[in-house]
């Protein structure tokens, strides 16, 4: 067995135990434990693979419903902290309700099954269950100020009412679609410059032919350029950031030689990866357990309580959804 066949195996093994079906894990504990942790992750993650990104890699999506599901956290336990204030909902303050982690833990686990039956309503019986795995009746509309189960509704809800239509096009009809729709299409009008059979400029991607190796072939599309788009969190206008574009990615003009010298050291870089680097390559890729799980590896090994816990997930995932959009 090579390094990165061994290291492989150990990362698969350690995410298998976040990401293992909620039968197999202990019983949930609402007083004492972690639902974002014990209840939450182990429901969405396996459909984020399924679903949205199987190798966890589209970093767009990925980040769409990870920042909202740790934004329904925040916003729903925000009540019980003694400063902070939900991004969505002003919800008052109830401090002293936290003898013990289970208005937390209500709270929060009904402000994500309002945002995941928004992100993913096809996988409503998955929502379901999550809530009643935990003993808790999903059928609970109440939006009670006096209740956890009434401040996550609200929260859940009021994160929905903005974000649903925030750039994303979440629902299919940004650009006037009313029929048809095809949810997070672009609707900007992009065109790659390059297409699958024709190079024009190789500073710029090019769309690939994917063959199963038996006849059938397909032609890559682009993911969600209207992210650029989206409305982010912490700035008005992504257009603040720009940056000069990088010269030597330029290969018209007189610029060649600079072009062809950081293409070579690309290829040289690359084929000079040993195997530790090959593994930390594939992790970091991967957006869910790498970014993801960060934030559950430092409320194991630090010792997070809830709420901190929280504050560090979705401040983790809303700094790269706001850079990602700069980005893009």
């Amino acid at each position: 067995m090579n390094l990165a066949h061994a290291l492989r195996l150990g990362l698969l093994g350690a995410a298998a135990c976040i990401l293992a079906p909620l039968e197999a894990q202990p019983a949930f504990n609402i007083d004492t434990g972690n639902a974002a942790i014990e209840v939450v992750i182990p429901t969405v993650a396996p459909i984020i693979f399924t679903d949205i990104s199987p190798s966890g890699s589209d970093a767009t999506l990925v980040l769409r419903f990870t920042t909202m599901i740790t934004n329904a956290w925040f916003d729903s336990t925000a009540p019980y902290h003694p400063t902070a204030v939900g991004i969505y909902s002003r919800l008052g303050r109830r401090p002293s309700d936290q003898a013990t982690n289970r208005n937390l833990n209500t709270a929060l686990l009904y402000g994500s099954f309002r945002v995941l039956n928004s992100l993913a309503p096809h996988r409503a019986a998955e929502w379901r269950g999550m809530l009643t795995s935990a003993g808790f009746n999903p059928d609970d509309g109440s939006e009670n100020f006096a209740t956890a189960t009434g401040l996550g509704n609200r929260a859940g809800r009021a994160i929905v009412a903005f974000r649903e239509r925030n750039g994303m096009n979440q629902l299919g009809d940004e650009g006037g679609h009313r029929y048809h729709r095809h949810p997070y299409a672009d609707y900007t009008g992009y065109e790659p410059v390059n297409t699958a059979y024709d190079l024009r400029d190789p500073s710029r991607w090019q769309p690939q032919i994917i063959t199963n190796g038996f006849g059938l072939f397909r032609v890559q599309q682009f993911v969600t350029p209207q992210f650029a788009r989206t409305r982010p969190y912490a700035y008005n206008n992504p257009n603040q950031f720009n940056v000069r574009p990088p010269l030597a990615s330029n290969p018209r003009g007189n610029n060649r030689s600079a072009y062809q010298a950081q293409a070579d050291e690309v290829i040289r870089v690359s084929v000079s990866l040993n195997d530790h680097q090959k593994i930390v390559a594939e992790l970091f890729n991967d957006k869910i357990r790498s970014l993801g799980f960060s934030a559950v590896f430092a409320a194991q090994s630090r010792g997070l309580s809830l709420l901190d816990f929280i504050h560090l997930d979705f401040f983790t995932n809303m700094a790269a959804f706001n850079a990602g959009i700069a980005a893009w």
